[in-house]
């Protein structure tokens, strides 16, 4: 956890660094990063997406087609694409080099959180109470991984990919779910 809180704090000082007559797009809802760390995606509570370049921190790119805040945002860089999900129940998967729609996916409840796995196969999808996951190779839902009595907040996958973690609300526990068991 000190490592994490470290990694936020100088990715919040690195980006303090950009200037403050850069446009703007809205308020920063979530944030994502690619595996190369080369780029880094800004979610925006008004719907939009902006594409930066980690090292200039420019806009490379951006895209509005959600109708409420995002919520979420996953790179699937061997696809060149990133996911982004919304409280509008929608998950768009990108072109990352013209953030062209590749993929429109709807749901039943808002998005809270998408990851994806380590070959980047399968895409995590946190929808209300429930997990789902979806293969990218196949665009379908594969398997339903969990179903829990509130809505989940927060989702990670461990190193290993082999566990989730996930939480449901503030103040609750972290609850670990064996992925290979289910």
């Amino acid at each position: 956890m000190f490592i994490i809180a470290i990694t936020a704090c100088l990715f919040i000082a690195h980006l303090g660094a950009m200037e403050q007559t850069e446009q703007t797009y809205g308020t920063v809802s979530t944030l994502a990063f690619n595996n190369q760390g080369t780029l880094f995606a800004i979610g925006y509570g008004e719907g939009g997406i902006s594409l930066r370049s980690w090292a200039d921190k420019k806009v490379i790119a951006f895209a509005t087609k959600h109708t409420d805040r995002v919520t979420a945002i996953a790179f699937i860089d061997i696809r060149h694409l990133i996911a982004s999900g919304s409280d509008d129940t929608k998950i768009y998967l990108w072109n990352i080099h013209d953030m062209s729609i590749q993929k429109k996916i709807s749901t039943e409840d808002p998005i809270s959180a998408l990851i994806t796995n380590s070959d980047q196969s399968e895409l995590y999808v946190a929808t209300g109470s429930a997990i789902k996951i979806l293969s990218l190779s196949k665009n379908i839902v594969t398997r339903l991984s969990i179903s829990c009595l509130d809505t989940i907040k927060k989702l990670i996958i461990t190193p290993d990919c082999k566990r989730l973690i996930y939480s449901t609300k503030q103040d609750s526990p972290l609850t670990l779910f064996d992925i290979d068991k289910q």
